[in-house]
């Protein structure tokens, strides 16, 4: 009979390191994907805003912007310091107003400014996110 002491804590010892990789990235991926519906909620809150507040075609854009900015200060656990660009367009055939927002990818970790390292290698430090608005459709 062979003996198999120490078996259990050798096999415990190689499969917990693979099990809290694991476990920590998919809860790093629901926290990112909860961080990214916010910030695309306030983009379309934002791009939908801009029609019922201004009433020139020539504003739109502007303050479509500054909707956004103000609104990305209100996603809570997303830290922009600076690094948040927003951006619209007007467009008069059809009339519809295109914003985009670029952010920075957020991480679990307070300390971790633009995510951490488990999704990095496969996930981009920075998200376009785009949404379009078109008139009477809010």
């Amino acid at each position: 009979m062979r003996r198999s002491r120490g078996t259990t804590a050798v096999e415990f010892a190689l499969l917990l390191p693979v099990f809290l990789f694991v476990t920590w990235a998919g809860f790093e991926l629901m926290w990112v994907m909860y961080v990214r519906g916010g910030v695309q909620h306030a983009l379309q809150e934002a791009c939908d805003g801009a029609w019922r507040v201004t009433v020139e075609d020539d504003q739109l854009a502007g303050r479509a912007e500054d909707l956004m900015a103000d609104m990305l200060l209100d996603v809570r656990h997303l830290r922009c310091d600076g690094d948040c660009l927003v951006g619209a367009l007007w467009e008069s055939t059809p009339e519809r107003l295109v914003c985009e927002v670029e952010v920075p990818v957020p991480g679990i970790l307070p300390w971790s400014r633009t995510g951490v390292g488990l999704l990095r290698s496969v996930a981009p430090d920075r998200w376009v996110l785009r949404t379009v608005s078109v008139r009477g459709q809010q």
